[in-house]
């Protein structure tokens, strides 16, 4: 039950997706300022991860009624569409952050790519001088690899949408692989000195990554 009910949820949400026109919501993000932009991803960040957090907990759910109660079906049910919901919101929410990097990095001026590349490094300031241990430095590396995992795919749909849709495929090719190389960098620089200034203030053996 559970794997069937996995497999309509990701059906569903890409069912949905399908009825959006990523031609009309790119015009449709491209008309705000610059700033606009910027704000705009940055509360797309905070929105998945707190999007993210609750689909912990609503998969949790679902896999636990479903084991423990499987006769349940009203419960069974209403879980299921809680996870079904959220599953379709949050895939337009990594759309609409998808479509919001993809309005930046081909913008005519390359602003908000610098705008994008220090919002890493905010993460520095937001975690550095807090108190950690090993148990809270894990939760954050898991986070971290998440994050990366989820840039990587990013740039790479965005890479072959702007190589198929351009006239010149080399240019475009050179063009937005220099630009998603710079934010993959910048993403990797700020967790590198991030865990780097944790260890250090924390006292913690770099051992430990190891473990």
């Amino acid at each position: 039950y559970y794997d069937l009910m996995h497999t309509v949820i990701v059906a569903g949400s890409l069912w949905l997706l399908g009825l959006v026109q990523m031609s009309r919501v790119y015009h449709y993000i491209r008309g705000p300022h610059m700033i606009t932009l910027y704000v705009i991803i940055a509360m797309m960040e905070v929105l998945d991860r707190l999007a993210t957090a609750f689909g912990q907990d609503a998969l949790d759910s679902l896999y636990w009624t479903t084991r423990s109660s499987p006769r349940a079906f009203f419960r069974v049910g209403v879980f299921f569409f809680v996870t079904l919901a959220y599953v379709s919101l949050h895939a337009l929410l990594l759309f609409v952050h998808l479509t919001t990097i993809n309005v930046a990095m081909n913008s005519a001026d390359h602003g908000l790519i610098t705008l994008l590349i220090s919002n890493n490094f905010n993460e520095i300031k937001v975690s550095v001088f807090k108190k950690f241990d090993t148990k809270n430095l894990f939760q954050l590396a898991c986070s971290d690899i998440v994050e990366r995992f989820k840039l990587s795919l990013f740039m790479g749909l965005l890479l072959c949408l702007n190589v198929c849709q351009a006239a010149d495929a080399a240019g475009a090719l050179a063009s937005t692989g220099q630009q998603a190389g710079l934010i993959l960098l910048g993403e990797l620089l700020a967790d590198w000195l991030k865990h780097a200034f944790i260890t250090k203030f924390n006292h913690i053996n770099p051992l430990v990554y190891g473990e």
